[in-house]
């Protein structure tokens, strides 16, 4: 996952079913792993520590819409959260990062 953009790209084996085939397990044939592709995102990436933790929650948004959900949990949420930021994919400049609550050094450390 791209922490600027947030693109995501994952890979899923799709036939593990068929490992467990009894033909396979006496060796009569030779198993397979089968992929498939998932991509989303593109439209930013989020950023989120809670008070009292160390460790932060990542993700992307998979559509423009999930920008304004991003900022609508963070209001109704924010007595619990220390940091909050979002990056955005916008003309001009590459990435713009939106710092909502907390301070960017933060994250950096």
């Amino acid at each position: 996952m791209c922490l600027d953009c947030g693109y995501n790209r994952r890979f899923f084996i799709t036939n593990w079913d068929e490992k467990e085939d009894p033909a396979l397990i006496e060796g009569q044939t030779e198993w397979i792993p089968k992929f498939q592709l998932e991509e989303s995102g593109g439209h930013g990436s989020y950023r989120l520590r809670a008070k009292g933790y160390n460790a932060y929650e990542v993700g992307s948004f998979a559509e423009p819409a999930g920008i304004d959900e991003f900022k609508q949990m963070v209001d109704t949420r924010k007595e619990e959260i220390a940091h909050a930021q979002y990056t955005v994919v916008t003309d001009g400049t590459p990435y713009t990062t939106i710092l909502i609550m907390g301070d960017i050094e933060s994250f950096e450390e």
